[in-house]
């Protein structure tokens, strides 16, 4: 399906094995990981260094600030990093600078941090050591910078945390930069001294000014701040602002809560002039998008540490596409978009089409249902849902397969080779997340304690509305697991876009950030129904007059969009709802009225901008009536 996407060569210690989520079938997957962070270090050594090395890089394993700026020292001289734990050199790591032939150690940090008692067992093995150290972080950063070949430009990082050096390290070796550590507020002696005695033409500093200061930052020569709203969102800021120093053929993952496997890692993304991507659980949507975006069709991931580290749910998040969003999958799914084509269904009439955006080339593809609903777009595949069962076929229209039968089916979404659902796998009347592959193996349920709905996928979690606890908003690892409730108000619908749950209830709708649960209240009126969605920082959403309203997502700008009283039915109208937005346009339902009790959903689309709606089913029969 998908098979040209990404060539994905990850390695182990000694094992190859298939991810138990098959993100990609007859594909060969492994890591970089050993059963600590020492062994790990050791692996990403092998992997990047297999011919041997004159030089290693000693950090400590267990404190992170001294060896923060080590990756351009290592780059210079083509070293791998090394991690040591304790006040003895370890055995495994005596026996790597053995297998790699080192004749000179940079040992980084003062003695309280690597102890002489290991600087002396490495000279005993007729190799020479070098160290580089201060009388703090900041100092020892300076001594690091020493050593490099000084061309001009800096980077200014905290030395409090590690991301942000992290992120700088592989732009910082290829141009051989200096990473300068900083805390928030003071700019060191040692760092003022050493600027002072350099000609510095360019200062790049990573993070805002809560991480390094607005009076540090003007004190700096020709200063430009990169950052975003999270390390995560730093990462990727500094990545697209370097991106023409990087080579996208390979890329590497690293947690970005675990410093040892990024330190690292970074050595080696750095020899390679890659990019280094961190991650955790809660990575949202700039990552996945900037991922996506930026590796070429051919391309070399390299996921740093274990799967108790990095999931295989994670990195296939990451690495593949969705077949359609969250905000659409939560309103029955009715459009998707790849290329230049839309593919939507004519709910509840019956028939799966596409066409290009403008509406031109309209094509049926499938009319075998009337309930096609949750379509997933996926490389050659469309993906759906015909309540009780899910279907695969061909964006040409051939190759109609049945995946899975007989069960109930909702908010469905594709990641890869995984299919997520809300649904009655199991036939018991009640409906749980639940997986399957997309070639109808392995259908789970992932959790049998909640009967839920509105399913949004970030990251490695589920969120979704449960039902089994009047209707509260939880979240879930997307294995099942680490289940816990994230907002304890009533909810009809949520929906997650950067950085932020937004969820309805009959009172208004809310939004709050996912790391600080502080609710903001957006629209106070809001419709008994739960129809809203999110694109491009406007919230479109179902209101009480039964028309389209649209509010930017800081709670200005409300205003209506589509007036139902201006639309074309022949039939009495009540409510425009579910409002898919695909591209410049938004597919909605019109409920009407052709008889007393009697409601029946039109199918239109109109412009993101409220123009040009369009009746489609109307529009198919007048179509069809000329032929």
């Amino acid at each position: 399906m998908m098979k040209n996407k990404l060539i994905i060569m990850l390695c182990i210690v000694g094992t190859t094995f298939s991810m138990s989520t098959k993100v990609m079938a007859s594909t060969n997957i492994q890591r970089i990981c050993g059963d600590d962070r020492y062994n790990t270090a050791i692996e990403i050594c092998k992997s990047g260094w297999t011919n041997g090395s004159e030089y290693a890089v000693l950090a400590s394993g267990e404190n992170f600030p001294d060896a923060l700026s080590a990756a351009p020292l290592a780059k210079k001289y083509n070293a791998p990093i090394l991690l040591n734990p304790g006040t003895t050199l370890d055995t495994r790591v005596e026996e790597e600078l053995k297998k790699l032939g080192v004749k000179q150690v940079f040992i980084i940090g003062g003695s309280a941090v690597i102890s002489n008692t290991v600087k002396d067992k490495i000279e005993k093995l007729n190799i020479k050591t070098t160290r580089l150290w201060g009388q703090d972080r900041y100092e020892t950063a300076i001594k690091v910078a020493e050593q490099l070949d000084f061309k001009g430009e800096i980077f200014v990082a905290n030395g409090e945390n590690f991301p942000d050096a992290v992120s700088a390290a592989p732009i910082a070796a290829k141009k051989s930069m200096p990473i300068i550590l900083t805390p928030s507020n003071n700019l060191p002696t040692s760092v003022i001294k050493y600027m002072k005695n350099k000609n510095i033409l360019k200062t790049y500093v990573i993070g805002d000014d809560s991480v390094v200061s607005k009076d540090i930052f003007c004190s700096l020569p020709n200063a430009e701040r990169t950052y975003g709203d999270s390390r995560y969102d730093t990462n990727i800021a500094v990545l697209n602002k370097f991106k023409n120093e990087l080579d996208f053929s390979k890329i590497y993952f690293a947690n970005g809560e675990s410093f040892p496997d990024a330190l690292a890692g970074s050595a080696l993304a750095s020899k390679n002039s890659s990019a280094i991507i961190l991650v955790n659980d809660d990575s949202g949507q700039s990552t996945k998008d900037f991922v996506l975006s930026k590796i070429p069709s051919q391309c070399e991931a390299n996921i740093i540490g274990g799967s108790k580290v990095i999931s295989d749910e994670l990195i296939n998040y990451m690495i593949y596409p969705a077949g359609n969003t969250n905000g659409n999958v939560c309103l029955d799914g009715l459009a998707a978009k790849q290329g230049e084509w839309v593919y939507y269904t004519n709910y509840p009439f019956g028939g799966l089409y596409k066409s290009k955006e403008d509406g031109s080339s309209s094509t049926k593809l499938d009319y075998t249902s009337c309930l096609f609903r949750y379509i997933n777009i996926l490389g050659d595949w469309i993906y759906y849902s015909t309540g009780s069962d899910i279907y695969k076929i061909r964006t040409d229209g051939s190759g109609k397969t049945k995946i899975v039968g007989d069960i109930s089916c909702k908010n469905m979404i594709v990641i890869g080779d995984i299919i997520y659902y809300v649904g009655d796998s199991n036939k018991e009347g009640k409906e749980y997340l639940c997986k399957i592959n997309t070639d109808g193996s392995g259908n789970t349920v992932l959790n049998k304690e909640d009967q839920i709905f509105g399913l949004n996928i970030i990251g490695n979690w589920a969120y979704y509305i449960n039902e089994s606890d009047n209707f509260k908003i939880y979240k879930m690892k997307l294995d099942g697991s680490s289940k816990m409730k994230v907002i304890d108000d009533t909810a009809r619908q949520i929906l997650l876009d950067n950085g932020f749950i937004y969820y309805s209830t009959s009172n208004g709708i809310y939004k709050t950030k996912i790391d600080n649960l502080e609710t903001v209240n957006i629209v106070d009126e809001y419709n008994t129904s739960k129809s809203f969605n999110i694109a491009n920082d406007w919230i479109y959403y179902e209101s009480k007059d039964g028309c389209l309203h649209k509010v930017k997502i800081d709670g200005s700008g409300n205003s209506t969009l589509i007036d139902i009283e201006k639309l074309d039915f022949g039939f009495g109208a009540s409510i425009i709802t579910t409002p898919n937005i695909v591209g410049n346009w938004i597919y909605y339902h019109c409920y009407t009225m052709v008889d007393v009790g009697d409601a029946v959903r039109w199918l239109y689309k109109g412009k993101i901008d409220g123009s040009q709606n369009i009746n489609l089913h109307l529009k198919y029969l007048q179509d069809k009536s000329m032929k």
